[in-house]
């Protein structure tokens, strides 16, 4: 749904990043608009009384994060511009991201741990490694783990380890 950057629905710290870019994006709904306006009553009424199925898989490569947070903002703006053949103006710098904590049930082949040497730098604020196997967990030690402190992130790892047998 492109009402997202156009209606100004946009979350509050969102809310000035597509400002600059506003004439191009008012200028691609105006073509969108059009374009849908001849094309779906003829593409629909071609497709009348035939039962049709969408299987597509459409390749969409996504940036990393980086360590400002604005990753996608950045990739939004491009495409804004580039749609309508400009370059995009240099973003405002925001707020820096809040570090994020996390609580990991990591594996015994060490991905969460990959995962999290990954992570953007200065993203990552307190970490919560929990080695225990999982059938050695108990409900008080889960309980004690997720009451006493708040996390933005949990990533349950021991999932990923085989069983011994099968």
């Amino acid at each position: 749904d492109s009402g997202f950057l156009l209606s100004g629905s946009c979350p509050a710290a969102m809310a000035n990043i597509y400002e600059d870019l506003k004439p191009l994006i008012d200028h691609g709904k105006k073509s969108f608009d059009f374009i849908l306006s001849k094309d779906i009553p003829a593409r629909a009424e071609a497709m009348d009384g035939h039962c049709t199925f969408v299987a597509d898989w459409v390749k969409e490569d996504l940036p990393l994060e980086n360590k400002e947070g604005n990753a996608m903002d950045a990739l939004a703006r491009e495409m804004i511009a580039s749609s309508c053949y400009e370059t995009p103006p240099e973003m405002k710098k925001e707020q820096e991201p809040k570090k994020e904590d996390i609580l990991v049930f990591a594996d015994k082949a060490g991905l969460c741990q990959r995962i999290l040497d990954k992570a953007p730098e200065g993203r990552v604020g307190n970490k919560k490694i929990v080695t225990k196997s999982p059938r050695l967990l108990s409900a008080d030690d889960c309980e004690s783990l997720l009451s006493g402190k708040k996390y933005d992130l949990i990533i349950f790892g021991f999932t990923l380890d085989p069983p011994k047998s099968s």
